[in-house]
């Protein structure tokens, strides 16, 4: 990758004819324009590929094609577009949203800005807020924390990012330390940005923008969309969830435990006594007495965003 620029925005993309060309545009008429634009398609069957290919050939020092020779899937795609760019700063894209024009230059002078208080030698993660808009982008929620309730300046330490990921990968900056750090993303990460999250909180620094930097398009074929808070709803469907032992909620459970057993795996030699205490009982959660995981949940702060949802699943016990 040419590193001569300052910034890589690496974008995985897969069957995203419909908004891909309107994603580009916005990424073209950002107001910092040191930046180079990476784009690994996952062997999309629409003209996903014929769009992108012509941007290229439109903009050839500005948009490159990183070419895989099997098809990767969402997370190990933005793994692999990590791994080859060598930019002192990363941004992610995806292929549906808008981004407003100065997300660039906002982003890069908050990652600044911690660099000044921290080091460029700490791993760092600059993130945002999100505008929700659907498909024609008709405003849906003019700020996505308030949209599902997610309180993100709560989310600083590991003990949090193990239970919940507040961070859209889609709003992220994140230093060359934290690129070098997180790779590669494991097939085990929820998201590659939960991922890269919790390595920031564990590791490094977190700051926080708090205005939407992105047009946030919600539309049927979303891979992670966002979904409005409704208390009641929220509680009900958990309950009936717990009662009936359904599949999809330990499912859930197994993914999140998944995740921290690799983490903790991969990096157990470079975490203090304290934060193996905190992994070791977060992973033994479920074999714990009624007690002790309600000891663990406290001792550890093992929270989620929403105060009543914790409430819930500390009387039910259930693993946060």
């Amino acid at each position: 990758m040419d590193q001569s620029k300052q910034i890589d925005v690496l974008m995985a993309t897969y069957n995203g004819e419909k908004y891909i060309d309107s994603q580009i545009q916005s990424l073209l008429n950002q107001t910092h324009q040191n930046f180079c634009l990476y784009i690994c398609d996952d062997h999309s069957k629409d003209n996903t590929k014929a769009i992108i290919e012509k941007y290229a050939n439109d903009y050839p020092e500005k948009i490159k094609i990183i070419v895989s020779e099997k098809n990767l899937g969402a997370i190990q795609n933005f793994s692999f577009l990590m791994s080859q760019s060598k930019a002192d700063y990363v941004m992610f894209a995806d292929q549906d949203d808008l981004w407003i024009n100065d997300k660039i230059e906002k982003s890069l002078a908050k990652m600044k800005h911690l660099e000044k208080v921290h080091g460029k030698e700490l791993p760092l993660l600059v993130h945002t807020d999100l505008t929700v808009v659907d498909q024609n982008l008709k405003v849906l929620g003019k700020s996505f924390w308030n949209y599902t309730h997610l309180k993100p300046f709560l989310f600083h330490t590991t003990n949090r990012f193990l239970v919940q990921n507040v961070v859209t990968g889609c709003t992220m900056m994140l230093n060359r330390k934290l690129c070098q750090l997180s790779l590669p993303v494991p097939n085990e990460a929820l998201m590659h940005d939960w991922w890269i999250a919790l390595t920031a909180s564990t590791f490094g620094k977190i700051g926080i923008i708090n205005e939407p930097t992105i047009l946030y398009r919600q539309h049927g074929s979303n891979t992670l969309g966002a979904k409005k808070f409704k208390l009641f709803k929220t509680l009900k469907d958990g309950f009936s969830a717990y009662c009936s032992k359904d599949q999809t909620l330990q499912n859930k459970m197994m993914a999140k435990q998944a995740q921290a057993k690799v983490f903790f795996e991969r990096f157990q030699t470079q975490l203090n006594d304290n934060e193996k205490l905190m992994f070791k009982d977060y992973l033994n959660f479920q074999n714990s007495s009624f007690f002790k995981k309600r000891i663990i949940v406290i001792k550890h702060g093992f929270y989620r965003s929403k105060c009543l949802i914790n409430c819930a699943l500390f009387l039910m016990g259930v693993k946060p």
